[in-house]
């Protein structure tokens, strides 16, 4: 019996301690948040040059703008400037969105192409979307 109530008590300590220890090193901030987010900053900044670099002999204006996009990326590798656009973004597809309904409801679309242009605009949202926000995280 003695043995029995240790185990118990052992594994509903461990069950406490490991459905509490999550929230608690986010509450307490003791992760390396701030670190990766800093690594990851240098890396995609370093990855955007080296782009860069290999667009800078093309022309068109396709290279153009990708070489655009790169140097804007290389210079904010955190996106802080995008904030802005991302709310413009949201804004422009919500009012995208509420204008699919209205064709739907007026029945001027198919529930097929219903079906396919809301996806186009979830695709999107999820592309406006922060990486941060993009991420997929464990707790």
């Amino acid at each position: 019996m003695v043995v029995l109530a240790a185990f118990a008590v052992v594994l509903a300590t461990l069950v406490i301690q490991g459905g509490t220890l999550a929230p608690m090193i986010h509450l307490l901030q003791l992760g390396r948040q701030t670190a990766v987010r800093k690594e990851t900053d240098v890396a995609r900044a370093g990855l955007a040059e080296a782009a860069v670099a290999r667009l800078a002999s093309e022309e068109g204006p396709e290279a153009a703008a990708l070489i655009a996009q790169y140097a804007k990326t290389a210079a904010d590798p955190g996106g802080l400037s995008d904030d802005r656009r991302r709310g413009l973004l949201r804004a422009a597809t919500l009012a995208q969105r509420q204008r699919l309904h209205e064709l739907r409801d007026a029945d001027l679309i198919g529930a097929t192409q219903y079906l396919e242009l809301q996806e186009d605009l979830d695709w999107q949202q999820l592309a406006a979307e922060s990486e941060k926000e993009r991420r997929i995280t464990e707790s």
